[in-house]
């Protein structure tokens, strides 16, 4: 149906009810402590009053009262005799609200059905018909409703041509009619012939005989005595034949596609008879005028039409199938066609994500100067701006964040992302995605947004993912405490370039045990509001995110207190695959259901998720000792030991066992994509367990380099046994104190955690992204983190200086089937590795020693990946040469006792080569100096390839 209200009025009814004429009709009550100013209008006992002079405490209508001159009670007459009164543009006009901090000069506010103007600069909680900061303007008129018999796209199926009764009801408001008319045009015609109709007890109707076969455009409009008019539309089709039946199959309908060259697209949609055979269909362009002519075929119901765009924007098309007694069906749809090179924005109405395609420069011009550009990912763009245009030219598909700096000192931020060429959008990256728990508090947002350094990229805060909670129980949890809270998180995720993923955990509420969750499942109260807020939660990151990638991760703890409580697949709950009530189900069908309706959304709306659950290592009963199944080789010998290997096998079984029960009850169901697994969510030191200081081992979570092995053992067979990636989840960020890493942030050694709140140790980051760390003060420590029974070699103990080097472990990791790995704070008491530690309340604890390993962990993919050299080739050089940037060149000093035949490269930030110089001759203590001249404040990476050993340094250009 199309609906048109010409005075646009009905806009308004969404956002308060119209009264009817009469008493309390819209005019503000009189108030004897007021003073009115002349030319006011107010209601006293029912009727309406006028002042022409100044007025106070001079009641209306009472005997000697001269200032108020009666015009009437409140009903047609008085707008028609007064037609000021009547406000007849009400489409842009909000309701007053009391929360809303003040009102501008000229805002417009409707109260109690008037409509009143700000005059000055109000506060909100200032009532319009209370004070004289506000014009009264006059009272809203309700159009009048028209409700048409036939509804839009009527068929009406005629042997032979007879008359079509036309009516529509009319709900007039309290209001005369004083035009209606019916008018009626075939579509193949131009011009509509009026009718001009008198209502009958409020209907207006025309018999009218059509004069042949076809698509008719019917209006109806009326206007009412003070003006206001509505107009509906209808379309009715008068037919011999049932019409053939149209559906488009694909591309659907307002897809859109980025073509920097017009290139034809196959479009594929089905064709029904439904009472005659199909005569003739026919392809329309409706934006160029173009049609073409399908071959039809009695055997066929499927067609395929290749179509070629002809302008950017809305390209409108129509398909149009006929039978053979000429009764047709057409199916009108669009497409979007996108200009890859180019796009204009106002900063004011910035989107929160620009986009384009990789291997194409694109230009975006915006409405102000721009000083400065900063991008999070480096790796990922080249850019440049002149005045107000930003040139950018892609290298690879991904998400950044932008940080612009206009002229007037404004910055603005937004994401940016790189689609594949063929106009897909991009998941993971090819490196393994590191992401944080993050909320959308100043802190978290003012780290990311103020924390984009491309001058040094070790104090850069590059990201790939930002996590967040959706809990608290469907009926006391986010949706009641945060609203808006996925609004946010998503709006906040986009302009940051960081991939969304969201931790639905909504079978407990306020507390979680397995028997909170059990209630919970069996209740049909509580399950029917958790669909329900599945939904809501589904639909509000749609509205934000579109097309852009997102991740869900169901329910932590459940299942692992499921099968901790040995609870079989047929355990009673409330939710069967097709209702909700008493014992209606199973805990496999509760599964199967959740996974169904996210599933079922995902298709339906087009939403470009994965999802999958999380399962808990601890879930599988009375299989390990108190540290936990990790630590099962805590008391056997190395990998050649029959002991090692059958508890290491333990530990993959143990693996296996936990995902069959998941895969048991449902979690594989319905296309799920993922399996997620945790580690423990508060860092090890925080967890004191029957633990002695002394004894590092006696920390149930304080794993060593053996510990951290296993558990890629356990995540690595889960992978194997599910056939889909695993993401990890819950890995703290706390560091093990002693590091010998320097602070880029102090320049000094970092500030040790002192294992109280917020502040403890954990030996997570060190492992996977590699630390040297001084255990000279600590033998226990030093004889603990130095075991080595899987014999790693990337673990490098010296007795001499207790000092023991954690390798990084991210390529070991890519063989465990993992994508997506997730840090940071997972209960309130743990180390945080992300907030704005220069704002009060910060967030961040430990130094900045996690975000600075993150950063090291990309600067090392640059290297490994991109300039295509092995981690395990990349040796430390620092006891033969010294290299720095001095004076903008390039400075290589050999500090060892040997002549040095080195071969040098330089390269950017973006991994491109700048310097290719080998067989460099570097004598015993000699410094050589390369011409070339290089940026200031710019990060470059040095190799050097010398006597089969390789360095890789990272140097900044003061």
């Amino acid at each position: 149906m199309k609906s048109f209200f010409i005075s646009s009025i009905f806009l308004l009814m969404s956002c308060f009810t119209f009264a009817q004429l009469g008493s309390s009709c819209g005019f503000p009550d009189w108030d004897s402590s007021r003073g009115y100013q002349a030319n006011t209008y107010i209601e006293y006992s029912g009727s309406v009053y006028h002042n022409t002079v100044w007025s106070q405490g001079e009641q209306p209508g009472a005997t000697g009262s001269t200032n108020w001159i009666l015009l009437g009670i409140c009903n047609e007459q008085l707008l028609i005799d007064n037609p000021t009164l009547a406000y007849t543009q009400c489409g842009s006009v909000g309701q007053w609200n009391s929360t809303q901090n003040n009102y501008d000069t000229n805002d417009l506010v409707a109260y109690n059905h008037g409509v009143y103007e700000a005059k000055y600069w109000v506060v909100g909680t200032e009532k319009p018909d209370e004070s004289d900061a506000y014009n009264f303007l006059g009272i809203c008129v309700i159009p009048i409703d028209i409700s048409p018999a036939y509804s839009d796209g009527e068929v009406l199926i005629q042997a032979s041509l007879t008359s079509v009764p036309l009516s529509a009801s009319l709900v007039t408001h309290g209001f005369s009619v004083v035009e209606s008319q019916i008018s009626i045009k075939k579509q193949t015609d131009a011009n509509f012939v009026d009718y001009v109709i008198t209502p009958v007890n409020n209907v207006i109707t025309h018999n009218w005989t059509p004069a042949s076969y076809g698509d008719y455009d019917i209006k109806y409009y009326c206007k009412n005595s003070v003006g206001v008019t509505t107009l509906e539309t209808r379309t009715v089709k008068i037919a011999i034949s049932i019409p053939p039946q149209l559906s488009l199959t694909s591309p659907s309908v307002s897809t859109a596609f980025y073509q920097l060259n017009f290139s034809s697209l196959p479009v594929l949609f089905e064709v029904n008879s439904t009472q005659e055979a199909i005569q003739s269909i026919v392809f329309k362009d409706l934006t160029s005028n173009t049609s073409n002519s399908v071959n039809v075929s009695s055997s066929m119901t499927s067609y395929s039409y290749n179509w070629t765009p002809t302008i950017y924007e809305e390209n409108k098309l129509e398909i149009v199938a006929t039978d053979v007694l000429w009764t047709s069906q057409s199916l009108k749809f669009s497409y979007f066609i996108i200009d890859p090179s180019k796009e204009s924005f106002l900063f004011d109405n910035l989107p929160y994500q620009l986009k384009s395609l990789e291997r194409v420069t694109k230009v975006f011009s915006f409405d102000k100067t721009i000083t400065s550009v900063k991008s999070r990912d480096l790796t990922l763009t080249q850019f440049s701006f002149t005045t107000t245009k930003l040139t950018v030219n892609f290298n690879n598909p991904g998400r950044t964040g932008l940080e612009i700096i206009t002229s007037d000192g404004d910055k603005y931020y937004v994401g940016l992302r790189i689609d594949h060429v063929d106009g897909s959008v991009p998941r993971y990256p090819t490196h393994i995605s590191i992401g944080s728990v993050s909320e959308d508090i100043p802190d978290d947002v003012n780290f990311f947004n103020e924390g984009i350094n491309n001058t040094n990229l070790l104090l850069n805060n590059r990201m790939d993912v930002r996590y967040t909670y959706i809990n608290g129980g469907p009926l006391i949890g986010w949706n009641t405490w945060q609203p808006d809270r996925v609004i946010k998180f998503a709006r906040n995720s986009l302009k940051m370039g960081l991939m969304p993923v969201f931790i639905f955990y909504n079978i407990p509420d306020g507390g979680e045990s397995y028997t909170t969750n059990l209630q919970h499942i069996q209740s049909p109260t509580y399950m029917t509001a958790y669909f329900d807020n599945l939904e809501l939660f589904l639909n509000q990151v749609r509205d934000v995110v579109g097309n852009e990638f997102f991740g869900v991760i169901f329910e932590p703890d459940f299942l692992g207190y499921m099968q901790q409580n040995s609870e079989p697949e047929t355990l009673a709950t409330a939710v069967s695959a097709t209702t909700i009530a008493t014992n209606a189900g199973t805990l496999k069908s509760l599964v199967e259901r959740i996974n169904f309706e996210i599933n079922k959304k995902r298709v339906d709306d087009n939403l470009n998720l994965e999802f999958g659950w999380q399962l808990n290592l601890w879930a599988k009963p009375n299989v390990a000792g108190i540290r936990g199944i990790i630590r099962e080789t805590d008391n056997v010998s190395g990998p050649g030991s029959g002991d090692f290997q059958t508890q290491l096998q333990k530990i993959k079984q143990t693996s296996i066992d936990i995902f069959q029960y998941g895969k048991t009850m449902g979690i594989m169901s319905h296309g799920a994509d993922f399996i997620s697994i945790d580690k423990y969510g508060l860092d090890a030191l925080g967890y004191s367990n029957a633990s002695d200081p002394a004894d590092p081992s006696s920390y149930t979570w304080f794993w060593n380099n053996d510990h951290w092995l296993n558990y890629f053992t356990f995540v690595k067979s889960l992978y194997e046994e599910s056939g889909v990636h695993v993401i990890l989840w819950q890995i703290t960020v706390g560091h093990i104190n002693n590091s010998t890493s320097i602070n880029e942030y102090t320049g000094t050694n970092f500030v040790p955690l002192v294992n109280t709140s917020k502040h403890y140790e954990d030996s997570a980051s060190p492992f996977f992204f590699g630390d040297e760390v001084d255990f000279s003060n600590d033998q226990a420590r030093f004889d603990y983190f130095s075991q080595n029974k899987h014999q790693d070699s990337k673990l490098i103990s010296n007795p001499n200086n207790k000092h023991v080097t954690f390798g990084n472990h991210f390529s070991e990791l890519n063989a465990t089937g993992v994508k997506l790995v997730l840090m940071g704070a997972g209960v309130g008491d743990s180390t945080d590795g992300i907030g704005d530690a220069t704002y009060p309340g910060a967030t961040l604890t430990d130094d900045h020693f996690w975000i600075q390993k993150v950063q090291d962990y990309y600067i090392n993919h640059l290297i490994t990946s991109t300039l295509g050299f092995e981690s395990s080739t990349i040796s430390d050089l620092s006891s033969d040469f010294t290299v720095l940037i001095e004076n903008q060149q390039l400075v290589i000093k050999n500090i060892s006792d040997s002549v040095k035949n080195t071969d040098v490269y330089l390269f950017d930030f973006t991994g491109k080569l700048l310097m290719d110089m080998p067989n460099q001759q570097i004598g015993i203590r000699e410094t050589i100096r390369l011409s070339q001249t290089l940026l200031s404040n710019t990060f470059y990476v040095c190799i050097l390839k010398t006597e089969g050993s390789v360095g890789a340094l990272k140097i900044i250009s003061k």
